[in-house]
């Protein structure tokens, strides 16, 4: 699968970034962007979003240093 993704800040996301979807206060899942155009993203997952599965209104961020 893939994730059609809006990126709103575009000077930080190059293909190969991985992002985090967030939904309250907890990850549930990364995403590896393969492509950035002006649209937007595509993105494909790392691992497995288990039983949660993204949804419109999730954030995205950068994934954290630790």
């Amino acid at each position: 699968g893939f994730a059609v993704i809006d990126i709103v800040m575009p000077e930080n996301v190059t293909p190969d970034t991985v992002l985090c979807v967030r939904r309250n206060t907890g990850i549930l899942g990364r995403l590896k962007v393969g492509e950035v155009t002006i649209e937007g993203g595509i993105a494909n997952p790392i691992g497995s979003f288990g039983d949660a599965r993204p949804e419109a209104g999730d954030e995205l961020i950068m994934e954290p240093p630790f």
